[in-house]
């Protein structure tokens, strides 16, 4: 079967890159982590960074790099919001690089 390349780089393959990096510099995470908000609803975020048992971030990676993906007033936002953890959206394959220097200094922050 021929491969056809996708109009935009698949989410999954930005979390594959972060997960990768994050690896490489001896951060523990997980992928697709699974959790209940104070506000009871259940979600799942594409990246928990963990730093000696307690979840210290978020990444959320979407695979636009418009803000249609991160409404304030959805459900998804509110529940990142409502845990008092970090949150970072990475929206392209462009922004994993900056992503990895903000969870380093957030990994930073817990020593």
């Amino acid at each position: 079967m021929k491969f056809i390349r996708p109009k935009k780089i698949p989410e999954a393959n930005i979390q594959a890159e972060i997960y990768k990096n994050l690896r490489d510099l001896k951060i523990k995470c997980c992928l697709e982590y699974r959790f209940k908000t104070p506000l009871g609803y259940h979600m799942r975020a594409d990246v928990a960074v963990i730093k000696d048992g307690f979840v210290i971030c978020f990444i959320e990676c979407k695979s636009r790099k418009d803000n249609r993906n991160i409404y304030k007033d959805g459900r998804q936002y509110k529940g990142y919001m409502s845990t008092g953890v970090e949150t970072i959206y990475c929206m392209a394959w462009d922004e994993i690089k900056e992503t990895i220097r903000k969870i380093k200094n957030i990994h930073r922050l817990y020593t």
